[in-house]
């Protein structure tokens, strides 16, 4: 069976990891043109009661909504993991920048926050 999928909708990337889900139930194969891209779906097992075309459907949507989520909200994400990963080596604003900060064992174990809430 062969998926017609309009290249301004789905992108390449969305088709191929849908096709990585399901490559352990099914052979793919992926041609593109102008306007399209086409996936031919061969069951492995030769079952065909399996709804493939609809679940491939389905896993290439789902990815799309994955990378469209990713690209409105990823910012938020890398901000979130700076900030995790930035909170142990925030200066006091009384510190001196120049200085070194603590390197014992239990000034590394101490959460900034508990440290700082009430700075």
């Amino acid at each position: 069976m062969t998926i017609k999928f309009s290249r301004d909708i789905y992108s390449k990337e969305a088709l191929f990891k849908a096709a990585y889900y399901y490559c352990d139930k099914a052979y793919f194969h992926i041609d593109a043109d102008k306007t399209y891209f086409y996936v031919c779906i061969t069951p492995k097992d030769g079952e065909t009661s399996i709804p493939y075309e609809q679940e491939f459907q389905n896993k290439a949507v789902e990815y799309m909504n994955r990378q469209i989520i990713n690209q409105k909200t990823g910012h938020i994400r890398e901000i979130i993991m700076a900030r995790a990963f930035a909170s142990t080596v925030i200066l006091d604003d009384n510190e001196d920048s120049a200085s070194s900060p603590e390197t014992d064992e239990e000034s590394a174990m101490k959460d900034w926050f508990d440290e700082n809430r009430n700075s």
